[in-house]
């Protein structure tokens, strides 16, 4: 069974909207064609194949063809107005979720939007608002190499190099993954994040190292270095 499908069982096994595709142009489209229309709080948007898969910008998301990596689109309705933590936010929830698998995983949060596992990438979020009337309407496409990962530029990792028996864990995950981007969504309505997701997200971008690249972050997701500050929504 593809990662996504045993994805799409878990959703419906909670009663989540959830729309599973074996073939899909992208999931994002299809998401933001459909979801606004459904009047739901929550949906999933899972495909084990994309045709035209979009990365952050012009980049492409590319991907095998059997479901080894999760193809996914998690969309929330809000009535307030997402702020620019809520990217940040979105990339601490899924850094901490995976820690479901394996407590000692090397992972690196690599702002803005990409996951690192050991040395190489192992997934990346692209994170979309639209607004609807009064609503707003958030997209988190979230592309992650389970079984496998794609022959691109840069070196990739998969989960299953680190977490042989990650499947196990799989429910679980889905789960707290799911519970942790609602919180994000929440929080992502602040101007500034809190004291301890700053700690949080400090430790994810150093990849648990103290002596780390990141020597601070700042309530707006600032990075300060050895060099100077930068801001998130500039990378």
């Amino acid at each position: 069974m593809s990662i996504n499908l045993l994805t799409h069982e878990w959703a419906q096994s909670k009663n989540l909207a959830s729309f599973y595709y074996p073939e899909i142009e992208s999931t994002n489209n299809v998401a933001k064609s459909e979801f606004g229309k459904s009047g739901k709080d929550f949906a999933l948007y899972l495909a084990d194949h994309q045709t035209n898969g979009r990365g952050r910008g012009s980049n492409g998301w590319e991907n095998l063809s059997g479901g080894e990596v999760l193809l996914s689109t998690w969309c929330f309705r809000t009535e307030s107005t997402p702020q620019p933590i809520l990217t940040p936010l979105l990339g601490l929830a899924l850094y901490e979720a995976l820690f479901v698998f394996d407590s000692s995983l090397p992972l690196r949060l690599k702002a803005p939007n990409d996951m690192y596992l050991g040395d190489g990438k192992l997934s990346g979020l692209l994170v979309e608002v639209e607004q609807k009337g009064s609503e707003s309407l958030i997209f988190v496409g979230l592309g992650l190499n389970a079984e496998g990962a794609p022959a691109i530029d840069i070196p990739t990792s998969s989960l299953k190099e680190f977490a042989p028996k990650y499947r196990q864990e799989w429910s679980q995950f889905c789960k707290y993954l799911y519970n942790q981007f609602l919180i994000a969504v929440e929080k992502g309505m602040q101007n500034e994040i809190g004291a301890d997701e700053r700690e949080d997200l400090l430790e994810a971008l150093n990849g648990g190292l103290p002596d780390g690249e990141y020597l601070k972050v700042s309530p707006r997701c600032d990075l300060q270095t050895a060099q100077g500050t930068i801001s998130w929504m500039d990378l």
